[in-house]
């Protein structure tokens, strides 16, 4: 006999199915993206050998394909060739996380020097914390006599005069960026709560009733709530 899942679980089981179909589509759009560039200019032999990161933050962002292409693109300007098994990325991780699969698959290759170049679309989609996107640059790219690009922020530690000054004002302006929206958010928040809904997780043993509102997918009326049996 099958026992009957609560709303809680179902609501698991659909936010996974949801992660997993979003890594299925990301993964093929990559492997179209890498045949389209390879198509185009293959690699040659001597060629410098790169590995590309890309990064988005929550569950309702799906950016991955734009990253690679955009690092792709440069990558090819430069004269960097990117195998398909060089490009690393996080779906759904915050940047203050410095524990994440793609980065640390990431880590394992530029210190087995698989790549001599790193390519990150914005500094951004490294870190959040000036002291964090330094630490890695300098660590795991620099100190290892390998090169980092980040394509959106001009940013390429190739400029050894300027590079560092660079990363830094990047990631500082990250840094405030995210300290000026949590601001807005909350008080965005504050404001549905006025309203009767409830933002972020449900607690244990409750399920949330979609109900007609301002963003009804991600709020939740407060009295619709009921225990889950």
């Amino acid at each position: 006999m099958a026992a009957a899942s609560s709303p809680a679980s179902g609501a698991r089981e659909r936010n996974e199915e949801e992660r997993q179909a979003k890594l299925a589509r990301a993964e093929e759009d990559v492997r179209q993206i890498v045949a389209e560039f390879h198509a185009r200019s293959p690699s040659r032999p001597g060629q410098p050998i790169g590995a590309a990161y890309a990064r988005y933050s929550t569950k309702h962002q799906d950016s991955v394909a734009d990253q690679i292409r955009a690092i792709f693109a440069d990558a090819a300007r430069k004269g960097v060739s990117i195998p398909l098994g060089h490009v690393f990325f996080d779906l759904g991780v915050r940047g203050c996380k410095n524990e994440r699969a793609g980065l640390n698959a990431l880590r394992e290759c530029l210190a087995a020097k698989r790549a001599q170049v790193a390519f990150f679309f914005a500094t951004n989609r490294l870190f959040r914390k000036t002291y964090r996107s330094l630490q890695f640059v300098e660590e795991e790219i620099v100190d290892r006599g390998l090169r980092g690009v980040f394509v959106k922020s001009g940013v390429d530690t190739a400029d050894e005069r300027r590079w560092r000054s660079l990363l830094t004002m990047n990631a500082m302006m990250d840094e405030l960026v995210v300290g000026s929206s949590g601001e807005h958010i909350r008080a965005a928040h504050e404001g549905l709560i006025e309203k009767g809904f409830v933002c972020g997780p449900i607690a244990y043993g409750y399920a949330g009733k979609p109900v007609p509102g301002p963003s009804p997918a991600a709020a939740c009326r407060g009295p619709s709530w009921s225990p889950t049996r």
